[in-house]
């Protein structure tokens, strides 16, 4: 995923480096998401081409 937000780059890489199981993953990438989805629309598009 390609994006200048910081926080967005800080939960990539937080999501890369954690050996948390998949389900955990993704309730914390819907949570951010869901937080901030005005701020990041370019990025939340391009969550359906991952």
């Amino acid at each position: 995923m390609q994006t200048q937000h910081l926080g967005t780059q800080f939960l990539i890489k937080n999501m890369e480096r954690s050996k948390d199981p998949l389900a955990d993953k993704a309730q914390a990438i819907r949570a951010y998401f869901a937080k901030w989805e005005r701020l990041l629309a370019h990025e939340i598009q391009q969550l359906a081409g991952l």
